[in-house]
């Protein structure tokens, strides 16, 4: 409220005052800075308003392209009438049109209906042209409307903007926005622009977290980014010519040298993919290359998707062999964080890998441990940041981080796999896994995308699994990797639904009791993994894990035909539903040879009454009440000495209770028995 205009504001003590305005000025800066963080900018198409062109802090601006591409693009496809084309067109990492190429002349003019054929063609493609040419007016303009005002700026700056915007060259504006978002430039000199492109394209690395596809995808963007700009990469005059002179072509036919030029580019462009590769991880792929050519073997990369392959299937000598596996057995995971509470220790380590013997002392829960273990751990936790895209794994043996995921903890399999081969049809029983992971595709049935991809963990590194399928008629759906080494169903999950036991004096096997009596023997192979041998037959693994309920389901009347014979007994079901659901015998005999178009038989009906059983809706209704069996009723008659002793009998009744509960009583002044009920 307003004081008094007579009466003075109360004062505050100095102190109050000097830490009220204190306060009152910090809390201005903070709104202050706070607005200026997040600028909210939103597209001007109100279905992907939040799909924008913009330079955001902390984000990376390929990210950004490539995702507002690829949604622009599919709402362009979807609402721009002819603009079909535009979600493959619009693919960040391939710019660019199909060529609408125009028809061939006839070969003879004087051929009427060849002159007929090319002028349909002609026509045809200049149509084609003109809807191409107003759906790109269109798109460019939904384009430019999510563009931010920095980013379009930047664009305007380019010395192409004029030709681009008075064209509707949509692919030209894509080009543009990638630039300014990937190189940053602002400036309108193009040699500077051409100056900042190249010095980030030849200072990019792979960094040891970044996955390869990551590396490939920025790579390739800093690849446009530097020729749209008018430069080369690789394609010198002097190199070229000295190919095609090398080749026994003519430098001066412009077939040899485009053709030449492309080649050059492409194994410069694969070498510098290949080079600049994360050396933590490919490091050893390299000198091995490079060894190789010393010795007169080329094997360096001629183009990118070979460089790319390189990186992507190299398997490192650490996975194949392991300083403490001289057996080939198998080791488990243990974390870090998981051992016991504070400890000291000390020990000596001598000879080759920590060969020789050590001593060492401890404390507390902790353990002592030698030198040369500490300088293997460094080095492990050395070459622990490895990352490759889902689907590939990732090195973590130190990484003591939780994962909200499924752990699969047994390190060496792969390993072991490599070095000793392991049989395709071995299921192998694992105590360590909470996830049942199969490698082996033959052994699945709909394997499709999971709604939700989960994180495998084990030593080896982290895996992301997207994939499900149905093993035979085992409960649960199991994961599928293809790049998987083995099958596993995890202990865990077997026990939800069956019994397991194992008793190592007896026999050292563990066995799975099904319900129906039989039971599953897992028994141990040479190498400690206790597998069971799967049999070729695939209905002998579609039945093997039955449950054995006595009631049979649909799943299993299903077994008993084929795919298409199913099919068939689903889509005579459905007939039978859209008529108006008639009997069996009037569907069979009678209906259906009124129906001749229908592709339903005899034999479809009959299979679909024995998968489904009777349909429910036609006995509804029709289903009639039968009376019950006819009880028969008697009053027997009082025996005759009974009569005679007892001609006069006084009965008394009444209802006594006790604890509430009622009680009939009964009391005859002749009868010595008193009954109670």
């Amino acid at each position: 409220m307003s004081q008094p205009s007579g009466t003075p504001n109360p004062r505050p003590p100095s102190g109050e005052s000097s830490r009220d305005d204190d306060r009152g000025t910090k809390k201005k800066k903070k709104k202050k800075a706070s607005s200026t963080v997040s600028t909210g900018f939103v597209g001007k198409c109100e279905d992907i308003k939040e799909h924008v062109y913009d330079v955001t802090p902390g984000k990376s601006g390929f990210d950004v392209f490539a995702k507002t591409t690829r949604e622009v693009g599919e709402y362009i496809a979807r609402t721009i009438k002819d603009g079909g084309e535009f979600r493959t067109a619009m693919d960040p990492e391939d710019l660019g049109f199909a060529v609408l190429a125009p028809p061939a002349d006839p070969i003879d003019e004087n051929n009427a209906m060849q002159v007929k054929r090319w002028e349909i063609a002609y026509k045809a493609h200049n149509d084609a042209t003109d809807r191409r040419a107003k759906a790109t007016s269109q798109a460019f303009a939904i384009v430019l409307g999510q563009c931010s005002p920095t980013v379009i700026d930047r664009v305007k700056s380019n010395p192409q903007w004029g030709n681009i915007s008075s064209g509707d060259d949509l692919i030209g504006l894509l080009r543009l926005i990638r630039t300014s978002m990937y190189t940053g430039a602002t400036s309108k000199n193009s040699m500077h622009s051409l100056i900042e492109a190249r010095n980030k394209f030849y200072s990019f690395r792979q960094s040891s977290r970044m996955t390869n596809a990551d590396y490939l995808r920025m790579f390739k963007g800093l690849v446009d980014a530097v020729e749209h700009l008018n430069g080369d990469l690789g394609t010198d005059h002097a190199v070229i010519t000295e190919r095609i002179l090398a080749s026994g072509g003519d430098p001066d036919e412009e077939v040899d040298w485009a053709m030449m030029k492309e080649a050059i580019r492409e194994e410069y462009l694969a070498m510098h993919l290949f080079l600049h590769a994360d050396v933590k991880r490919y490091g050893a792929l390299i000198a091995n290359v490079q060894n190789d050519f010393v010795t007169g073997h080329d094997k360096y990369p001629k183009d990118m998707s070979k460089a790319y392959d390189m990186l992507v299937n190299y398997v490192s000598p650490t996975k194949l062999y392991n300083a403490d596996d001289q057996d080939g057995g198998m080791s488990f995971y243990q974390d870090d964080s998981q051992r016991g509470g504070p400890g000291r220790g000390t020990g000596r380590g001598g000879g080759r890998d920590g060969g020789g013997r050590g001593r060492g002392r401890g404390r507390g829960s902790g353990t002592g441990r030698t030198s040369a273990e500490q300088e293997t751990d460094e080095d492990n936790h050395a070459n622990a940041e490895e990352e490759q895209e889902p689907g590939g794994t990732r090195n973590s043996n130190n990484d003591s981080q939780p994962y909200s995921d499924a752990s699969f903890n047994i390190c060496t399999v792969e390993q072991l796999v490599l070095v000793h081969g392991l049989p395709l049809l071995w299921l192998l029983l694992d105590s360590c896994s909470t996830a049942d992971i199969f490698a082996n595709a033959n052994l699945l049935t709909d394997i499709h995308d999971a709604p939700n991809p989960i994180w495998v963990r084990c030593n080896a590194g982290r895996i992301q699994l997207t994939q499900q399928g149905y093993f035979g008629n085992y409960p649960y759906p199991v994961w599928y990797n293809p790049k998987g080494v083995a099958n596993i169903l995890s202990l865990y999950n077997v026990i939800k639904n069956y019994r397991v036991t194992m008793d190592s004096s007896k026999d050292p096997t563990i066995t799975v009791h099904k319900n129906d009596g039989d039971h599953i023997r897992f028994t141990p192979s040479t190498h400690g993994l206790f597998k069971y041998e799967l049999p070729e037959d695939q209905s002998s693994i579609t039945q093997m894990w039955s449950m054995a309920t006595g009631i049979p389901t649909v799943a299993d009347n299903a077994m008993k035909y084929t795919k298409r014979a199913y099919k068939r007994a689903v889509e005579a079901r459905k007939l039978q539903n859209i008529i108006m659901r008639p009997s069996l015998r009037k569907y069979k005999d009678f209906i259906l040879d009124y129906l001749r178009d229908t592709p339903v038989t005899k034999a479809d009906i009959k299979a679909a009454e024995d998968i489904f059983g009777p349909n429910v809706g036609s006995l509804k209704g029709k289903t009639v009440r039968r009376p019950n069996e006819h009880v028969p009723a008697g009053v027997d008659a009082v025996p005759m000495a009974v009569s005679k002793l007892h001609r006069q009998v006084t009965l008394a009744i009444d209802i006594m209770f006790v604890n509430k509960i009622p009680f009939f009583v009964t009391n005859g002044c002749d009868m010595s028995e008193k009954p109670g009920r």
